[in-house]
């Protein structure tokens, strides 16, 4: 299988977003403290909405990262519509309350994985490793 590079960056980011939200969904619970401003803080009792919906994100991330790992035609999609959601969704918010300065990085950072997904070379790695896996080719 030939596994473009940036491919296996974008799992491994996945991968530390999936954990990130694990270690959330912890402070959520009320396991772990967190610091601001010099103050550590911690939820008294646990926090079952925020939690629940960091533990599915986070799921949610390892299996984007096993897919473009395995390089799926399906990972390669779910990029594609996370990056395009999250530059109309910053779009938004630069025409509403937000300001440039504030979704400036997200921005970059989408248009970043959207320019790699849609690289012809990319994308026809995602093509052929599909087809590889199809019945009968």
């Amino acid at each position: 299988m030939n596994r473009p590079i940036g491919v296996m960056f974008l799992a491994l980011v996945a991968i530390l977003v999936g954990l990130y939200e694990l270690y959330m969904a912890a402070i959520y619970m009320g396991w772990i403290s967190f610091n601001i401003i010099g103050q550590e803080v911690k939820f008294p009792e646990a926090q079952w909405g925020p939690a629940l919906w960091a533990v599915l994100l986070a799921l949610i991330y390892f299996w984007v990262a096993a897919g473009f790992w395995g390089v799926r035609a399906w990972a390669w999609m779910f990029g594609i519509l996370i990056s395009g959601w999250t530059l109309i969704w910053s779009s938004l918010l630069v025409l509403g309350n937000s300001t440039i300065e504030a979704q400036f990085v997200p921005m970059v950072l989408s248009l970043i994985v959207l320019g790699y997904l849609m690289y012809p070379g990319v994308r026809n790695a995602f093509y052929e490793s599909e087809s590889g896996r199809a019945i009968g080719m």
